[in-house]
């Protein structure tokens, strides 16, 4: 039984990285280039959902809702002043990767100011789900809950509606979408609002499991890269599978090894998958 809850953590936590990358993943797809700024959007989320648990009692996954919204608009501004006037330039990607970094300085280093580096969480006090002798915990299973089906929703939209089909297009070749009458540049914008969001809603699911601090927003930033990486640049079931080899790997890690050496574990799994497939598990060859 200690084997199935092992598996079944990892599972559920591997969810939630899959849901860290995902935004990342399609902001990547659409600019061809990476958003540093990423994990700073998640720990803003995370003290969206503490802060409004702490004032107002408001459980998390009700704030998640509006640490999506905030952080749409937070990812709004910050597409507007350090994306767009960018792009089309030469060399944009480097650009990109530099100016999203000093935004991330700039937010972890403000969270920093007003919030200190003290160790904050959600602690909801709630018994863990038992199911004959496998225990669960309940911040675990909602969080993972909560991240399969924003995942499930943002898949639909981007399968199954045309907004969501504009963007596919514009990933697969951008040049060729302006041909044909798509307004990239307010899809480039929207794909970034939209992965903004989904760092938000992401920060607000963790912040029941994990302790944050301002240099949270570094820390999730590298560990959403390492998923879109080791799944392949620009997949989305690349991040399915990234989520669920890193979850694995920590939950495991952390059993074998114990909570201070778990990172060993998923970076080796992170150099095993690059030495085998540099592209990523589902990256292109």
């Amino acid at each position: 039984m200690l084997w199935a809850q092992l598996i079944i953590q990892g599972f559920l936590l591997g969810t939630l990285y899959t849901l860290m990358s995902l935004g990342l993943n399609a902001i990547y797809g659409v600019l061809k280039a990476v958003n540093w700024a990423h994990g700073a959007f998640i720990m803003l989320g995370a003290y969206t959902a503490y802060w409004l648990f702490e004032f107002f009692g408001l459980n998390p996954y009700i704030s998640v809702i509006l640490a999506a919204l905030l952080l749409t608009l937070v990812g709004t501004f910050s597409y507007d002043v350090y994306v767009k006037p960018f792009i089309g330039r030469p060399n944009f990607g480097s650009i990109m990767l530099i100016t999203t970094y000093g935004l991330a300085l700039v937010l972890i280093n403000t969270a920093r100011y007003f919030w200190t580096d003290v160790l904050r969480g959600v602690r909801l006090g709630e018994a863990p789900i038992s199911i004959g002798d496998i225990s669960i915990s309940k911040p675990y299973f909602y969080g993972g809950l909560f991240a399969i089906g924003i995942a499930a929703i943002f898949y639909i939209f981007i399968e199954h509606t045309r907004l969501g089909k504009a963007i596919r297009a514009t990933s697969q070749d951008r040049i060729a979408s302006m041909l044909m009458t798509i307004d990239t540049n307010r899809l480039s914008r929207l794909i970034y609002m939209l992965g903004a969001g989904l760092a938000g809603a992401t920060g607000a699911l963790i912040t029941p499991i994990f302790a944050i601090t301002p240099e949270a927003g570094m820390v999730l930033g590298l560990k959403a890269i390492m998923v879109v990486i080791i799944g392949g640049l620009g997949s989305y079931m690349g991040s399915l599978i990234g989520g669920l080899l890193l979850g694995f790997s920590e939950v495991f890690g952390a059993f074998f090894l114990g909570a201070g050496n778990q990172p060993l574990i998923y970076l080796l799994v992170f150099v095993i998958v690059l030495a085998v497939r540099p592209s990523g598990i589902m990256g292109e060859k």
